[in-house]
């Protein structure tokens, strides 16, 4: 129930004590008229069905996937690139507002899966709804992998890290995870091979050179959230199969 429909209750409760000794039948009547109030609005519900905001939860989804996508992209262009501390800064920020592309989303799926209640269109919808509502689960600690592998950099970094080689190979696998991310099943983009779920690309082999001992904290921890990233987005394509 709503506030307001709390605060009714309350008061129908205090009319019923207030007038029920004066006129016995008090309490039936305001019983059938909610009955008839409710039968009302059941009829009006089927006959005039509401809008379902289906749309705005798939939107709300695509722009996750694409905001994860894109901090996945940046993250792996900074690798690869010099910084300043305040592009650093800068990448950091962009990275935690995937955050609330993520909370957007759960949202936006909570307010469909409600308009869905006594909807005579809620069979079709239902189906969608709960892939959409899995996929944002799935997402959710790559974002979670994708903030802190961001802030593991900005905390570490240090010219330095343009020549080691293993961080080329972390910034091939970023994008990887990007693609996969961008293209996953449910998330509304056209495939790159129409009519097939593409293996995730992140499942490619990768060959890595021991880090130099000043960057092995940071090529280690990055590499611990690379492999739950992987075992994300494979529990995507596989669902999907």
């Amino acid at each position: 129930m709503t506030p307001g429909t709390g605060n009714q209750v309350a008061i129908s409760a205090l009319l019923v004590l207030a007038l029920g000794t004066a006129t016995p039948d008090y309490a039936l009547d305001r019983i059938i008229e909610t009955v008839i109030g409710a039968a009302i609005g059941f009829v009006i519900n089927v006959l005039i069905v509401p809008p379902l905001p289906v749309e705005p939860a798939r939107r709300a989804v695509r722009a996750l996937a694409d905001d994860l996508a894109g901090t996945l992209d940046r993250l792996a262009d900074a690798l690869q690139h010099s910084q300043s501390r305040s592009q650093l800064d800068d990448l950091l920020a962009r990275a935690r507002e995937t955050r609330a592309s993520r909370d957007a989303a759960g949202a936006a799926i909570a307010a469909a899966r409600d308009s869905l209640t006594l909807n005579p269109r809620a069979p079709r919808h239902r189906a969608e709804l709960a892939a959409l509502d899995t996929l944002v689960t799935t997402f959710t600690p790559i974002v979670t992998q994708a903030v802190g592998m961001t802030r593991a950099f900005n905390e570490r970094y240090d010219d330095t890290l343009l020549d080691e080689p293993a961080i080329g190979a972390i910034a091939e696998q970023l994008r990887r995870a990007a693609h996969d991310v961008r293209f996953a099943p449910d998330r509304g983009a056209a495939p790159p091979t129409a009519g097939e779920v593409e293996p995730a690309a992140l499942t490619r082999p990768l060959a890595l050179a021991a880090p130099s001992s000043d960057h092995w904290i940071l090529v280690g921890s990055m590499m611990v959230d690379l492999l739950r990233i992987h075992h994300a987005l494979v529990e995507i394509v596989t669902d999907t199969e």
